[in-house]
């Protein structure tokens, strides 16, 4: 039994479906430039932890 019904597709075109919706509608999407900025932070962040054998720390000059 599957989870999910239908084949997955890339992120991208779930991305674009999101945005042109909120355009659409007039809504905030769910994944704004601020949500992207503090993922690619975090991924950031683990990159250097993983190669670097040490602990990174979320620091207030990420805040924004």
């Amino acid at each position: 039994m599957a989870i999910i019904k239908e084949p997955m597709k890339d992120g991208t075109w779930y991305a674009f479906e999101d945005f042109y919706k909120c355009i659409k509608e007039k809504k905030h999407p769910v994944s704004d430039v601020i949500a992207g900025g503090a993922s690619a932070i975090c991924v950031g962040l683990c990159n250097t932890a993983l190669y670097t054998h040490s602990v990174q720390n979320w620091k207030p000059i990420y805040d924004f």
